[in-house]
This record gives C-alpha cells, structure tokens and sequence, in this order.
C-alpha cells in the first residue's frame, strides 16, 4: 500500500469520522440552542431591566437601513459558520460509505434538535441565578467557542494529516530502498 493512502485510511477510518461526528454534533446543539433558542429566554428580563419594548429587544426596529443590514450580515455569517451546512459538508466528506454518511447526517440533525429541550431551560435557569447580562455574554462566548472548537479540529486534522503524510512518505520510500 502507497504512503498516501495509508494516511488517507488513517485520518478517514470510523475512528476519524466518528470524532468529527462528536465535535460537530456538540457544536451543532449548543450553535442552535443559544442562536435559536436561549435568545428567547434573554427578552422579558431584559425588557424589565432595560425598559425597552420586544421590538426593539428583537432587533425588528433599526432606525437605519444600513444598521438593519449590518446586524442581519453579522448573524448570516455567524450562523453559516457554525450551523448545519459546514457541519453536513464535513460529514459528507468523511463518510464515504452511504450508509454511514446517512446514519451520521440523521444522527447529527437529531441531536441537534435536542438544543430546545437543553437550553430553553438551561437559559431560565442560569437567567434567574446570574441575571442575563451574564448569561448572555456566556451565550456569546458559547457560540465563539463552537466555532473555534471547529476551526481547531480543522487545524488539528490538517496538523495530523501533514504528520501522517510525511511519516507514510517515508516508510514508503524505506521500502521502496529495501527492495531495490
């Protein structure tokens, strides 16, 4: 076997993809449950606090277009980051099999639909301990978080397939020594 392809079976086995699976799978929950689903919690304590309407609270009233753009880019990007379509395309690329590529999107999708019975109550909950300025920069960070969680597997991946490369390279070109 050619040292590429024993790096590729390395960093694509079952092993590979089911820790892409994981990572992706957390990230997914936690990227829904608070872009989606904790915001929610955040509206009424803040409109008791900060005497603003829900209008204004949900970011439906900017008094200037360009402002209104702005906000609503920042969440595209943020949300094409770090919801379901980079997760689905690494999937796909690392289950070759159908069947395995089926069961890992179906899977994915289902946990990810979790993220409303886990942070609805999780933000009430944290929201009347810690008040939601607190919360919500945590929600932030949270969110942060699972992106860079992504962008470190991704690095790390790249680390590890350089590594493995290079190490299959060699062995190859050892062998191809030894019987010359």
């Amino acid at each position: 076997m050619a040292g590429p392809q024993v790096a590729r079976r390395l960093l694509t086995g079952r092993t590979a993809a089911g820790c892409w699976w994981a990572t992706l799978a957390l990230t997914e929950t936690t990227s829904y449950g608070v872009l989606s689903y904790a915001f929610g919690v955040f509206l009424l304590p803040m409109q008791h606090e900060l005497g603003w309407s829900r209008t204004v609270l949900a970011w439906a009233h900017v008094s200037q277009l360009i402002l209104f753009y702005a906000i609503w880019a920042g969440i595209g990007i943020t949300m094409a980051a770090v919801l379901y379509e980079p997760a689905f395309a690494v999937i796909a690329s690392s289950f070759p099999a159908e069947s395995d590529r089926t069961r890992a999107l179906l899977s994915l999708t289902v946990m990810a639909g979790f993220a409303s019975v886990i942070y609805v109550p999780l933000a009430g909950w944290l929201v009347e301990i810690h008040g939601w300025p607190p919360v919500a920069a945590a929600a932030l960070r949270t969110v942060t978080g699972s992106y860079q969680l992504v962008l470190a597997a991704v690095a790390l991946a790249s680390v590890i397939a350089s590594i493995a490369m290079a190490r299959a390279q060699q062995l190859h070109s050892q062998q191809v020594t030894t019987e010359g």
